[in-house]
Formats: structure tokens, sequence, C-alpha cells
């Protein structure tokens, strides 16, 4: 942004450095009582903050967000279908995070629903680490805030970036990671979606050597 916007000259001159959340350490006791023992969870950020740009392939309006649900929720199902032993937990980072997983718990018919945790809801750095131990103890995030794809990457799960904003894709472009970012901005991310978080969980599943 400071390339594009001022100069490369006062750009280049500017250190980056790693954000904070790729070194977070948590308690050494991580919290775990919120999901069920030897069961698989793929933990879900999503939010709808900035509607109009998150969305803005959807059509515009107050729908945008419904839109989008409506396809994640799909997206679910069909990743349900394929992997039955995965459940699901989504994690608000911020309260307006709390309307949209309703919206797409809602487009879910009730097998799946009983697959399903929310997270709780809360801040301050107790909290922070909570949530993030119950982060540590899924197979793999579908995260669409930064913080929830850092401290994902940090804490050493696998993480597939939902692209809405630029903050997400660049992220993963500078790390060299973008095919494992997935654009959720327009309709028809059902497929490259599903098909990359099998791809995910397949390799989580292969021996390290």
């Amino acid at each position: 942004t400071l390339r594009e916007e001022i100069s490369p000259e006062f750009s280049d001159a500017v250190h980056q450095i790693p954000d904070g959340g790729f070194f977070m350490q948590l308690p050494s006791k991580p919290s775990s009582c919120l999901l069920k023992p030897d069961t698989p969870y793929i933990g879900i950020n999503i939010a709808n903050d900035m509607a109009d740009v998150r969305f803005d392939g959807f059509k515009k309006g107050p729908d945008s967000s419904k839109a989008f649900a409506d396809e994640f929720a799909k997206t679910l199902i069909q990743v349900s279908k394929n992997h039955p032993d995965y459940h699901f937990v989504f994690f608000p980072h911020i309260f307006r995070d709390l309307d949209i997983i309703f919206q797409v718990i809602l487009m879910l018919d009730d097998r799946i629903r009983t697959r399903v945790v929310v997270a709780p809801y809360s801040s301050g750095n107790s909290a922070a680490h909570e949530i993030f131990s119950i982060y540590k103890s899924c197979k793999l995030t579908l995260s669409m805030r930064f913080h929830a794809n850092v401290c994902s990457m940090g804490l050493g799960v696998p993480c597939i970036g939902l692209g809405c904003y630029r903050q997400i894709h660049k992220l993963y472009e500078e790390l060299g990671k973008s095919n494992d970012c997935v654009d959720v901005s327009a309709p028809g991310f059902l497929v490259p979606l599903t098909k990359r978080i099998s791809e995910c969980l397949l390799s989580t599943k292969q021996p390290h050597v």
C-alpha cells in the first residue's frame, strides 16, 4: 500500500517485521473441554463486517452476506459428505461474526448441526489463550480474518485462507502459499474450496518423513 499510494522509495525504507501472532504461545495445558475427544475438527472463522468489500462479487445490498452464507453452507454440506468423520467449530472474533455464523448454521440440516460447535465469544488475554487452544486442536482451519490465519500458522495448524479482502490474499502471496487462499468474494467458490479442503485433509493423514 505504501508503494502504491506514496512511492517505492518511501516503502523500501520501511522495515517489515512478522506479525506477533506468528509467535503466539499457549499455556502448557490447553483447554479442550468444548470439543469431543477423539473427534477431528475443522475450525472456521468467517466475518461479515465490511460486507460491501468482502462480498463485492455477489449482488450488492444487504443480501450479499446472505448469498455468501448460502454457498458456504453448501460447501460445508459437501465437505460433510466427503469427510463424514469431521466436525466443525466456528470461532467468532468480534460480535459481528456471530451474525454470519448464525446465517450459515441456519442453512445446514439438523444432521450436520449435531456436528457443529460455536466457540465462546469473549475478549482479553485469557480468552485469546482459550480460543486459540481450541484452534490448535483442529486438524484444519478455514480463516477469513487476518489473525485467524496468522495464529493458525503460528500454532502449526494447516490453514486455508478465505480470501475476500486484499490483506488475506497478500498474506498468502507474500508467504508463497497462494494455493492455500481461495477467493470467496464472489459466487462459484464451492468447488475450488471443497477441493482444497479435501486436499489438505488428505495431506494431514499422510505420514511425515
